[in-house]
This record gives structure tokens, sequence and C-alpha cells, in this order.
């Protein structure tokens, strides 16, 4: 059973007197009564504060938390809380919906849902930092001993130090390809012989550190991409470059698939001139097959890659959004399946 409680900047006084056009959420109603009727906001859901209905979409899941011993770290910011849930696998979904949704401070308000147990004030502080920062580089993964080999962790490292390597520093050679959403082409890569480990994020954009919510909004330059580490001696460069311009259409403009704007423009970013060399001959043959359609894909040197939230990384391969994994074993030619 869910009991939501509101303080200082949820009430409904406070939400009607600071919305637009006056607009508000019943959600103290439906808290009062229980949580029998779902919350039915009027016209929209008010601009400086998250509903009960709204807030669960960017909830940070503790399954530690009480709503009885909230620390007073939160007083001054206005704090929804869910408690009593115990259900493990609802908290675990809210959580991976915060990793999807960070920058929850924006808001000035915070969503905690948790299990009855005794409350740690340390991991809910924890929690808010890392909302309020957006990706945590030091906590992605990393190549491990498992099936799932990511760059994200070396990659965070290199970026936060405003670098763009063109080797690992154990001397495997990056690339950087950007083809649409990053879930599917990510997988596509996986899978090719003599790719070490991948890495989803954003990059040919204007600002550090960017979030997914920021990177959406097209208003930061951003393109979503996938960098990898391979070994030259087993792939090719030029095999990357044609798995790249095989899984789109390289003559449609910041497209691939359903996927629309700027963030979703493909392009190729070499790391050496090399690659360059290998990039601008891949995208010369593409050119000759589409005749008199010009070929947009982008030839461009690279720039610092900001890994994405965890939430993305080997996104497909963990289960996609309906918990269903898809293989990356090395030469596998299963059907891609881009959203899960």
């Amino acid at each position: 059973s869910l009991a939501a409680h509101r303080f200082d900047t949820g009430t409904p006084r406070y939400q009607k007197r600071h919305s637009r056009g006056g607009a508000y959420t019943k959600a103290s109603r439906w808290a009062k009564g229980g949580g029998r009727q779902s919350p039915s906001p009027l016209r929209r859901p008010p601009r400086h504060s998250l509903s009960t209905h709204t807030s669960f979409s960017s909830a940070i899941a503790l399954r530690s938390a009480s709503a009885a011993r909230l620390p007073a770290f939160f007083a001054p910011r206005g704090v929804a809380v869910a408690g009593v849930l115990r259900c493990h696998h609802v908290v675990d979904l809210l959580a991976r919906h915060l990793i999807y949704m960070q920058r929850l401070g924006r808001f000035g308000r915070l969503l905690c849902v948790g299990s009855l147990g005794a409350a740690s004030a340390a991991a809910v502080r924890a929690a808010a930092t890392m909302a309020a920062r957006g990706v945590d580089y030091e906590k992605l993964g990393g190549r491990g001993y498992g099936s799932i080999k990511s760059w994200g962790r070396e990659a965070g490292q290199f970026a936060l130090r405003d670098e763009v390597p063109s080797t690992s520093s154990d001397g495997f050679e990056v690339a950087t390809v950007a083809g649409g959403c990053f879930w599917g082409i990510e997988l596509r890569l996986q899978r090719l012989d003599g790719v070490v480990a991948t890495c989803v994020g954003y990059t040919q954009g204007r600002t550090r550190e960017p979030t997914y919510d920021d990177v959406c909004g097209g208003g930061t330059g951003h393109t979503e991409a996938v960098q990898l580490i391979y070994d030259p001696e087993v792939l090719a460069y030029s095999t990357i470059c044609e798995t790249l311009l095989a899984s789109l259409d390289p003559t449609a403009v910041d497209r691939v698939g359903n996927d629309y704007g700027s963030q979703y423009r493909h392009g190729i970013y070499y790391h050496s001139d090399k690659q360059r060399g290998v990039a601008e001959a891949a995208i010369a043959d593409a050119q000759a097959r589409a005749g008199r359609r010009k070929v947009v894909t982008e030839v461009r040197p690279a720039t610092v890659f900001w890994p994405a939230e965890q939430h993305h990384q080997q996104y497909l391969q963990r289960g996609g959004r309906f918990g269903s994994p898809q293989s990356a074993a090395k030469g596998c030619s299963d059907r891609v399946r881009c959203y899960g």
C-alpha cells in the first residue's frame, strides 16, 4: 500500500498559486483516499511541483528508505515522499526511470520511494547528489570479466579531462560513430569480432556533462553516439563504417528510422588521419550507391565524448524495455530489435 505525504511546496494552495492558469492536481485528495483513486490533473500538471502521478516517472528508489526518518537535508526543498512500498521489482523499475530522467532537482522537488526498514540518510543524500549532478561517470560499468564489456568508465575519465583519445590505455584503437538511437547501433557493433568494449553517449555538442534530458531537448548540439575500442589486427576500421552505413539511410537528414531531430543525426567521427581517409572512402562508396540523392552522414574530427547514463549502456543486451535480452555474441546475425 502507498501512503503519500506532501510537505512545504506540495500543498494544493501552493500549486494553484504557482502554476500556469491556476491548474493543480488532486494529489492530496488521492493521498487521503489511501491511493484508491488515481490523481486526475486539471488541464496540465503544475510547472513548479511534481504531482503524485508524475513523480513516479522520475523517482529515486531507495529500498532502505523510510518515510518516518527523512533527514533534514531535504527540509528546504519541499519533499514528496511515498513510503511503505514493499514490491522490490517496482522499486527497481522506478530506479531505472530515475537514471532515465536525470536532473530531478530542476523541478525543486524530490520523490523518495522505499520499503520498510532502517532509513539510511547517507544513501538518500547520495541519491540526491546523483540526481543533481547527472551522470556519475565513476560508477559506469567497466570491462570486467563478464559477458558485458563496457568502455563507459574509462570514456568518462577521458571526458572529464577534456581529452579525445585515439587509443585506450592498453593499446586498442578508439572509434566513434553516430547512427540514430544509440541502443541499436551499439548492439550491432558489439557483435563485430574484434570489438573489445562499447559505450553509448553524446558527442559533437557545446556543453559539458550533458544528460539524456539535455540532449533530447536539441539545444546542446550533441548527437547520440557510440564509442568503442577495437583490435585493429582483428577488425578493420572500414568494417565499422560499413556496419554503420548499412544500418541507416545515409541520405536522410537528422533522421534514422522513426527517430527525428538533430540529436539523431548520423556521422563518423575520426580519431586519426588514417581513420579520416577510410571514413571518406566509405562515404564516397555510399554516395555512388545513392545516385542523385546526397549522402548527409557527417565525417568530422572526434570531439569529447560524454558517456550516457548507466541505464542506457548495453541496453539491448541487458534486456531492453521489455526484459528480453538480445545476443551480443560475436558474429550473431539475429535481427536487432532497436527498442527492446
